[in-house]
């Protein structure tokens, strides 16, 4: 029943977190989706994209020392730091796909008029 009573609060904490890490539609401070400037634009995808490379470098090391840890609890806690990593991953993976779809739609009524 212990056992029961505990996995709760991570279940509960694990949504918690997806929602607050992997909310894709959520935004950096200033980052505006609706800009009409393809440079904020640009800004905004070189960010993402500067974002999601320290991710995977981060998710990167941290599997690395999941693999070396032996502490079965210790890992299990590393475990769950690197499922939020993913969930962040993914968020940036989708804000630079976001952003260079926003690129090409403020480029396009400058293309038609060249």
């Amino acid at each position: 029943m212990a056992s029961a009573a505990a996995a709760q609060p991570v279940t509960s904490s694990a949504r918690v977190l997806g929602l607050l890490v992997g909310d894709p539609e959520r935004t950096l401070p200033g980052e505006n989706p609706a800009t009409v400037e393809a440079r904020e634009a640009m800004h905004w995808a070189a960010v993402h994209a500067e974002l999601l490379e320290v991710r995977l470098e981060l998710l990167r090391e941290l599997r690395a020392t999941i693999q070396r840890v032996v502490d079965p609890s210790v890992a299990a806690g590393l475990e769950h730091n690197a499922r939020a990593l993913d969930l962040a991953v993914d968020r940036s993976r989708y804000r630079v796909s976001f952003w260079a779809h926003r690129i090409e739609q403020l480029a396009r009524p400058f293309a038609a008029s060249t």
